[in-house]
């Protein structure tokens, strides 16, 4: 049997059908949504805004600026039906607009939004207008379209000012040292003079115009005691990249702080002027005395000696006499006059050497010596007065004391298994330095101060005989300088007659510019028992050598190397208490030839 259904019914129900197959197929189907800087952007949108990216702003032409704009599937769920097919970005209109990529693939509702990046690269000037079309298979609305726009500028100059090579900020108001805005402290009349660069660092085809209005660098405030030296001529053009450089003189008067505005005419069209702040502080120069013994200050007043600063001599033996050298330093910013430097004990104490210098610069240092003899038993004190020009030191006294005392030396003679016997009298041998056994059975014996080799029968003892006179090569004026290391080949002593290697080596030290060290050879003489003068073959010289701590050993070891002990110098430590210990450095082979003297300098505490 038919049915057959009224009209009005069936119309209703096809409307149903298809609704609910509309219904089904919308709903299985991505949906796209596109956002900018976290804003979203409507499909369709023609307005323009920097919140959500669409507006680009203003870009330099010949320079480009990428945004990114993220696309993403807001239907839920990983299903096929609802994924976003064959993504397409297209962009019409201005050519200043491309996308960094036009095909994007496929976009499911669970997926990782697509992040897309569009550049803006205008080539003039002016605004610039384009649609981007997004485009895509199995979606809702599509294709998605919205509107961007940017603006092409002129390239501009870009002004930068460095002090020092560091930037000093368009309305720095703080001086700095590290960026020469602060002149720092400086006497009263001084002239100061710090260099600023000015830089463009904007493109190579831009021009910075200095002195574009014709005011040029000026400079406010200061009392007038800033003034600008070296500016640039009027209308000096910087390219982009490069930069020229001025001078500012400070020459204050008055006693104060002064602060001065630099103020620069250019043509940055968001800096001009440019402006920063600069400082400087004036006094006025007066001489400061300071004083110090072994490289320690002695208080002006000092009523009490201490052996830390040389003030106390310590004990010394009755008819001996012993020096002190202190150093009298200007530390102010004026001239110091040393107008007299008395001792009130004149009985045992005096001075010796050369005499101080008198003006000192500030900045710079004079000497003085005392001596002390050691006439009477006891301790003796004597006041150092130095009369100067400082305010209010002057005079600058401090105390220095000494001992005298009876340190007999008595020697001891014998004992269970040995005996004691004088070779020579009292001080014939003049400062013994090294005494070996020499191959013909006598004692060989270098004099440091004495400058010869002498040789010592050493069992009769008696006179001593010289073997070599060095007087007229050696140089001594210290406490351990002058002759020094001796080594005997051991050739001589397997065959005395020996002609090939009958060598004997010394060290010592000579002048030469200063003071050197110098290892030669002689060749022994067996006729006379003499070392042959003319026989001289320097080994190694150059080293430096000192008035301490020379050391100067000489060996020859069992591979029949030459071994020498080359001291610290005696520096850090009395007069040579400003001089660096250099036995730690190492020294690279440039100094181990007779004729190079590179890295001679560092061969101080070694054994070579």
């Amino acid at each position: 049997m038919n049915i057959k259904l009224p009209s009005k019914i069936y119309s209703k129900s096809v409307f149903l059908f298809f609704l609910l197959l509309f219904s089904f197929y919308a709903f299985s189907q991505g949906t796209l949504e596109v956002s900018g800087n976290g804003n979203i952007i409507p499909k369709g949108s023609s307005t323009t805004s920097t919140s959500n990216f669409t507006n680009f702003g203003n870009v330099e032409v010949g320079t480009n600026k990428s945004n990114i704009f993220v696309l993403d599937n807001t239907a839920g769920g990983g299903s096929p039906n609802r994924r976003l097919n064959n993504i397409l970005v297209s962009i019409s209109g201005s050519l200043a607009f491309t996308p960094v990529s036009s095909s994007l693939g496929s976009l499911k509702g669970s997926d990782t939004p697509i992040n897309h990046l569009i550049r803006f690269t205008p080539t003039s000037s002016g605004l610039k207008t384009a649609t981007v079309t997004i485009t895509f298979a199995n979606g809702t609305n599509s294709p998605y379209t919205f509107v961007i726009q940017g603006t092409g500028t002129d390239p501009q100059p870009e002004i930068n000012i460095t002090g020092l090579g560091n930037s000093i900020a368009d309305g720095d108001s703080t001086p700095y040292v590290n960026d020469d805005t602060a002149f720092g402290t400086v006497p009263v009349g001084a002239l100061t003079n710090h260099i600023f660069t000015i830089q463009n660092v904007a493109s190579s085809t831009t021009s910075l115009i200095i002195s574009n209005n014709g005011s040029g660098i000026t400079l406010s405030g200061g009392s007038g005691y800033f003034s600008v030296n070296s500016e640039p001529p009027q209308n000096s053009v910087i390219t982009g990249g490069n930069s020229l450089t001025f001078s500012i003189d400070y020459i204050p008067l008055t006693a104060g702080t002064h602060t001065a505005t630099l103020s620069i005419d250019n043509n940055d069209s968001n800096e001009n002027p440019y402006n920063f702040t600069i400082q400087g502080t004036a006094i006025i120069p007066v001489p400061e005395i300071e004083v110090r013994g072994n490289g320690i200050v002695i208080n002006d007043g000092d009523t009490t000696p201490s052996s830390s600063d040389d003030t106390n001599y310590g004990t010394v033996n009755i008819g001996s006499q012993l020096s002190k050298t202190f150093t009298i330093n200007n530390i102010g910013t004026e001239i110091l006059n040393i107008s007299n430097i008395t001792l009130s004990n004149s009985v045992n104490f005096s001075f010796s050497g050369a005499s101080y210098s008198t003006p000192i610069a500030a900045g710079f240092s004079t000497t003085f010596t005392v001596a002390y003899s050691a006439n009477t038993i006891g301790t003796q004190t004597s006041i150092v007065t130095i009369d100067n020009d400082d305010s209010n030191e002057n005079p600058y006294t401090f105390t220095i004391q000494a001992t005298a005392a009876d340190v007999t030396y008595t020697p001891v003679t014998s004992g269970p298994d040995w005996t004691v016997t004088n070779l020579t009298s009292n001080l014939q041998l003049n400062n013994p330095n090294t005494i070996i056994y020499g191959p013909d059975n006598y004692l060989w014996i270098t004099e440091r101060v004495g400058k010869k080799v002498v040789k010592i029968d050493p069992v009769l003892g008696g006179t001593k005989t010289t073997m070599l006179d060095l007087t007229s090569v050696v140089y001594q004026t210290g406490g351990q300088d002058g002759l020094m290391g001796m080594a005997v080949h051991p050739d001589l002593y397997n065959n005395i007659n020996t002609i090939t290697n009958n060598y004997v080596y010394l060290a010592y030290t000579y002048n030469s510019g200063g003071r050197k060290l110098r290892i030669a050879r002689y060749t022994y003489n067996v006729g006379s028992g003499t070392l042959n003068s003319g026989s001289a073959t320097t080994i190694l010289e150059g080293f430096d050598a000192s008035n301490d701590h020379n050391s100067g050993k000489l060996q020859i070891g069992p591979d029949m190397k030459l071994y020498y002990t080359a001291g610290d110098q005696g520096y850090n430590q009395f007069a040579n208490a400003c001089m660096e210990i250099r036995a730690q450095y190492l020294p690279t082979s440039g100094g181990q030839t007779q004729t190079s003297i590179a890295d001679k300098a560092e061969y101080k505490g070694k054994i070579l």
